[in-house]
């Protein structure tokens, strides 16, 4: 029986907060009703403080997290914006190239087409005039002809 009052002073002990010194110490009061209230209003106190950083930084957390996916969002949007601008870029120089490439066609094929008129008039100017000599050559002759038949020659 002794056993068992000893055993359960020292389970009572260690239930108790405190130390076994105390416990074991009889002249030591136990807290008071103001002392234990004291004391769980400070735990209390301490574990909200202890919630309330938690909370705060997860909301930190939370808030970077945000602010780094803006920013990839941003920079999307900015590398997206200048590829843009690249192939509206690319496709207006293809443009302006295109152009100037049927530019430069169509004036070679106008000059080639001045360039034959010029022959083909220049031919007609040219044979027109071999005519118009000829004839004038053959009238001269006719010409010179009657005319030494006239003088007697």
């Amino acid at each position: 029986m002794n056993l068992m009052l000893m055993i359960l002073s020292i389970t009572a002990a260690a239930l108790i907060p405190g130390n076994y010194a105390a416990a074991a110490d009889p002249t030591l009061q136990p807290p008071t009703l103001g002392e234990m209230k004291s004391a769980a209003e400070q735990q209390a106190a301490q574990e909200k403080k202890a919630a309330t950083d938690a909370m705060q930084s997860e909301k930190t957390k939370a808030e970077q997290a945000a602010a780094q996916e803006k920013k990839k969002a941003k920079d999307l949007a900015e590398s997206q914006k200048a590829a843009a601008k690249a192939k509206a870029a690319e496709q207006q120089k293809k443009a302006t190239d295109t152009a100037a490439g049927h530019k430069a066609k169509a004036e070679s094929m106008a000059a080639e087409q001045k360039q034959k008129a010029a022959d083909t008039a220049q031919g007609h100017v040219d044979q027109t005039t071999k005519k118009a000599s000829d004839k004038t050559s053959e009238a001269l002759g006719k010409a010179d002809s009657q005319l030494n038949t006239i003088l007697g020659k």
